[in-house]
C-alpha cells in the first residue's frame, strides 16, 4: 500500500506543474457599479451582499451603500441579493470593457422577511449566521464567539467528513468517534437547521442515546455554524463548550444540475449527482434532489466504508413574504470492521504495535441506515413581525458486531477480546415555533425581540449481548499484537442465543420555552439578554430496572457589544448551561440518579473587520466552570453489567484565548486561520482524588490551524491545509496522546468551461499521530490517516468563470 501511495504523490509533482500552467481561456468581462436603497424611504443600505447568477462574482455594498462587481462575463445577467436582505432579481446588460449603473430597492430581511440561505462565495469570511440568536444577524452583533464555514470552504478544502472541518475552528479538537472536544469539553450536540434530529446520532446526550460510531458526512451540507459557550439557552440540555449547527441545502430559484466523481487511495471511489431549480418561469416553486455515493477500504486491518445518501426538497414561495420547504433524506452506511477501537499505547502514548492493527474481524460491522423528514415555514408579516415553524422526524436504526479489547496479557502481545452484539433503534421527532420582530422604543432604542417553543420526543431501544474473553472463561479468542491471525467469530460461532439478549427502552420527553432580546441604542451598543425553561420527562426500563426521571432548568444569558466604528466590536457575555444526565444513568445499576451538571461562563472578546472589509478577526478570552460532572465507570455499575454506569466527578474548569482569522489577503488568496491556548483543569474528582489538577479528557492546552487557497491564475488554485494538536491527556485511562502537525495540500484546475478538477495529498509527510484517547488504556488511542490521494472531477451547469 505504502508503495502505491508513493507512487500517486509522485504522480502528484508534474500534475501540480500541469495545472498551473493550465491555458486559461479568454473570456470579454464588464462591471456592474451601483447602489442599494431602502424599499421603506429610499435611504442607502449598508452591507448588502450582491451576486452574480451563474457566476461566484460577489461584492457587498460599503457603508454608504455603493458596491462595485468587477470581471463579470459580458452579456445578459441577473443581479440577485443574498444573506439578510432581500430583492428582486434585476436583469442587467453588462458590456465588454465598461460598467452599468443600477439602483437595488432591498427589504431587511432580518425583521421584515423570512430568513434566505446564504449562498457559497469564494471568500471565506462570512457576514451574518443564525445559530448564536436562532434568527438571522450579523456576527459582528453577536456578543459571543460565532463562526460559520461556507459551502465553497467546505470544497476547497476537499472535507467530506465532520471532522474535516475540525481544524478550522479554533478550541475544537477530535474526540473519538461522533464527539469532538471544543474548549475543552467533551461535545455530541450537533444540530440540523437549527433543531434536534442528528440523522448520524441522536437526540439527547449520553453513552446510549448520543453516542454514535457512525460517520458524519457534508455531502448534504450548504454551511456549518458554531457558537462558543453555553448554548442551553437557546438549545436546552447542552454541554458548555458550544453547539454545532449543520444547514442542509435548499431549492434554489436559479436551475443548476451538478456531478462529480471521485477516487483515491485505498480503493477509494464515488460520485454526486445534484439537481435543483424551479418548476415554472414563475419561481414559485422549486425541486432538488441529489444523491451521494461512495466507499473505500481502511488502512485498519478488516475495515471499510460504503456510503449511499439520497436526499430531495420542495420549496413552496405563495408570496414574495412566505416559503415552505420539505425535505427528505435517506442515509444507508455500511462500515465494514466497525467498530473500531484504538492502538494500543503505554502511558506517554507510544503505539505498541502498527497503526493498522485492529482488533475487529473480517465479519464485524457498523451498519446504520436513517430516514428524515423536515418540513419548515416561514411567514413575514406586513407589521414587520415574523413566524418560523419547523417539524423534524427521524428514523435511526443501528447494529453492530464487534471486538472489545479487554487487556493485554503477560506476554506482553495477546490482546484479550470480548464480542458485543448491539442494535440500537431511535424514533425522534421535534416541534419547534419561533416569533420574532423589531420594535421601536421612543427614547430606549430598537428592540429584537425572539420567543419560541420547542418540544422533542425520543422512543429508543437498546438490544445487546456479549461472549467473554479467555481470562473470564469466555469462547472469544485472543489476538497477537504483532502476527494478528482472525478467524472470523460471529455470534453464534461463540454459542450467543436468546436469553444471552437484554434490551433497554425508554421514552424521553423535553419541554422548552424561551425569550430573547437584542437591544440596539443608536449605532455603537447592542445589549443581548435571554432566558429559558427546559423540562424533561422519561420513562422506561434500563438493565431489568424500570422507571421514570424528571428534571426542570432555567438559564439566562447576558451579552453587550460596543461598536467604536463600523468595522469593530467589542463584546463580553455571562451565561449559564445544564446538561441533563439521560435516563440510563439514572437507575441505580449506572450509580444513579444524578443531578443535571451545571455550568457558567464569563467571556469577553473582539471582532474586527480588516482590509476594507476583505478579512474577520476575532479574539477572545473566556472561563467556563462545570459542576456535578459525569465520567464513564470502568467497572460498569455495581453490578459490574451495565455499560451506562457513571461517576460524578465534581468540578471541572476550561479557561483560554482563541484567535481566529478568515477572509481574503488581496484578489488571490483565501485563508482561514486560528490558534487557541486552553488551561482544562479537574477541580475535584471524589472518586479519584489523583485526578485533581489533572485537565479533562482530550483537551489540547495548544491547537492551530491553516485552510488557505491561492489562485494562481484565474482557473487553477493551490491549496494547503496545516492542523496542529498539542500533547492530551486522558487521566481516566492513565494515557497520553503526543502532539502533532499535518499537512495537506491540493491543487484545483478549470477544464474547457465547465469541469473542475481537485487533486489532493492528505498527510503529505505520512505523520503518525493519535486524533484521540479512549476511555480505557485497553482501547488505546485512534490512529489518524496516512498518507492518502484523492482526485475529484466536478462539473455545473453554472461554472461560468471563476
Amino acid at each position: 500500500m505504502k508503495n502505491r501511495i508513493f507512487a500517486a504523490l509522485s504522480a502528484l509533482v508534474p500534475a501540480f506543474v500541469v495545472l498551473a500552467a493550465a491555458p486559461v481561456a479568454a473570456q470579454q468581462t464588464g462591471s456592474i457599479t451601483g447602489v442599494a436603497r431602502s424599499v421603506d424611504d429610499g435611504s442607502l443600505v449598508p452591507f448588502v451582499q450582491f451576486r452574480v447568477a451563474g457566476t461566484d462574482r460577489v461584492a457587498l455594498s460599503d457603508a454608504e451603500g455603493r458596491f462595485v462587481i468587477a470581471s463579470v462575463p459580458a452579456g445578459a445577467r441577473t443581479l440577485v441579493v443574498e444573506g439578510v436582505h432581500r430583492a428582486d432579481p434585476v436583469s442587467v446588460d453588462v458590456p465588454s470593457g465598461s460598467a452599468v449603473d443600477v439602483a437595488v430597492a432591498v427589504s431587511n430581511a432580518l425583521f421584515d422577511m423570512p430568513p434566505i440561505e446564504v449562498q457559497a462565495t469564494r471568500s471565506y469570511r462570512q457576514e451574518f449566521g443564525t445559530v448564536g440568536t436562532r434568527i438571522p444577524a450579523r456576527l459582528m452583533d453577536v456578543p459571543q464567539s460565532v463562526q460559520v464555514l461556507s459551502r465553497k470552504f467546505i470544497e476547497d478544502q476537499g472535507a467530506t467528513q465532520f471532522e474535516d472541518l475540525y481544524r478550522s475552528v479554533s478550541g475544537l479538537v477530535d474526540h473519538p468517534y461522533s464527539e469532538m472536544n471544543l474548549r475543552g469539553f467533551q461535545q455530541r450536540e450537533i444540530l440540523f437547521n437549527g433543531v434536534r434530529g442528528n440523522p448520524y446520532g441522536s437526540l439527547d446526550g449520553g453513552e446510549d442515546t448520543g453516542f454514535s460510531t457512525s460517520v458524519g458526512r457534508l455531502t448534504n451540507v450548504e454551511r456549518v455554524e458554531i457558537v462558543k459557550g453555553p448554548a442551553s439557552v437557546l438549545y436546552g440540555s447542552a454541554e458548555p463548550g458550544g453547539v454545532i449547527n449543520y444547514v442542509t441545502k435548499k431549492p434554489q430559484e436559479s436551475a443548476e444540475f451538478r456531478a462529480s466523481l471521485l477516487g483515491g487511495s485505498y480503493a477509494q471511489r464515488g460520485g454526486t449527482m445534484e439537481a435543483t431549480g424551479p418548476f415554472t418561469g414563475a419561481r414559485r416553486l422549486l425541486y432538488r434532489g441529489a444523491a451521494f455515493f461512495e466507499e473505500k477500504d481502511s488502512f485498519r486491518h478488516n475495515a471499510g466504508f460504503r456510503d449511499l445518501h439520497l436526499a430531495a426538497g420542495l420549496a413552496w414561495l405563495p408570496s414574495a413574504r412566505t416559503r415552505v420547504d420539505l425535505e427528505l433524506e435517506r442515509i444507508d452506511q455500511d462500515l465494514t470492521g466497525h467498530r473500531l477501537r484504538g492502538i494500543p499505547v503505554d502511558p506517554d502514548g507510544t503505539f505498541l504495535t502498527s497503526r493498522d492493527w485492529s482488533t475487529t474481524e473480517p465479519t464485524d460491522f457498523t451498519r446504520m441506515d436513517a430516514t428524515v423528514f423536515q418540513a419548515s415555514v416561514s411567514h413575514a408579516a406586513e407589521d414587520g413581525l415574523s413566524v418560523d415553524g419547523t417539524f423534524r422526524v427521524l428514523g435511526y436504526d443501528r447494529a453492530e458486531n464487534y471486538h472489545e479489547p479487554r487487556g493485554i496479557l503477560d506476554d506482553g502481545r495477546s490482546m484479550q477480546r470480548e464480542f458485543r452484539d448491539q442494535f440500537r433503534s431511535n424514533d425522534d421527532w421535534s416541534a419547534t415555533a419561533n416569533l420574532h420582530g423589531r420594535v421601536e422604543v421612543p427614547g430606549a432604542g430598537t428592540h429584537a425581540l425572539l420567543g419560541g417553543v420547542e418540544i422533542t420526543q425520543q422512543d429508543w431501544l437498546f438490544r445487546y449481548a456479549r461472549a467473554r474473553q479467555s481470562g473470564r472463561g469466555g469462547p472469544v479468542p485472543d489476538l497477537d499484537l504483532f502476527s494478528p491471525v482472525y478467524n472470523g467469530g460471529v455470534a453464534s460461532s461463540y454459542g450467543l442465543g436468546p436469553d444471552d439478549y437484554s434490551e433497554q427502552e425508554v421514552l424521553s420527553r423535553r419541554y422548552g420555552v424561551f425569550v430573547q432580546d437584542q437591544m440596539y441604542f443608536g449605532s455603537r451598543w447592542v445589549l443581548a439578554a435571554g432566558g429559558r425553561y427546559d423540562r424533561y420527562e422519561d420513562e422506561g426500563t434500563v438493565v431489568g430496572e424500570s422507571g421514570s426521571a424528571d428534571a426542570a432548568a432555567f438559564t439566562g444569558r447576558l451579552g453587550l457589544v460596543f461598536k467604536p466604528s463600523e468595522r469593530l466590536s467589542l463584546y463580553t457575555n455571562a451565561a449559564n448551561g445544564f446538561s441533563r444526565a439521560d435516563f440510563a444513568h439514572q437507575v441505580p445499576s449506572a450509580n444513579g440518579p444524578f443531578d443535571p451538571s451545571r455550568s457558567r461562563q464569563v467571556e469577553a472578546g473582539a471582532k474586527a473587520d480588516l482590509l476594507g472589509r476583505r478579512l474577520m478577526l476575532m479574539a477572545s478570552v473566556f472561563q467556563i466552570h462545570k459542576t456535578n460532572v459525569l465520567r464513564p465507570d470502568p467497572a460498569y455499575g455495581p453490578t459490574g453489567n451495565n455499560y451506562s454506569a457513571a461517576f460524578a466527578t465534581g468540578e471541572v474548569r476550561s479557561r483560554g484565548m482563541e484567535v481566529d482569522l478568515a477572509g481574503t489577503l488581496g484578489d488571490r488568496l483565501s485563508i482561514a486561520a486560528n490558534y487557541a491556548l486552553l488551561d482544562s483543569e479537574i477541580l475535584r474528582d471524589d472518586d479519584a482524588p489523583d485526578n485533581v489538577g489533572k485537565p479533562w479528557p482530550n483537551s489540547a492546552r495548544h491547537s492551530a490551524g491553516l485552510s488557505s487557497r491561492y489562485a494562481v491564475r484565474g482557473d487553477v488554485g493551490l491549496a494547503l491545509g496545516l492542523t496542529y494538536v498539542g500533547e492530551r491527556e486522558q487521566p481516566f485511562a492513565g494515557i497520553r496522546a503526543p502532539a502533532f502537525t499535518v499537512v495537506d495540500l491540493a491543487a484545483d484546475v478549470r477544464l474547457i468551461g465547465r469541469f473542475d478538477l481537485r487533486v489532493a495529498v492528505n498527510n503529505v509527510f505520512d505523520t503518525s499521530y493519535a486524533t484521540a484517547s479512549l476511555f480505557a488504556a485497553r482501547a488505546g488511542n485512534i490512529p489518524g490517516d496516512p498518507r492518502t490521494l484523492a482526485v475529484t472531477l466536478t462539473t455545473s451547469s453554472l461554472f461560468v468563470g471563476r
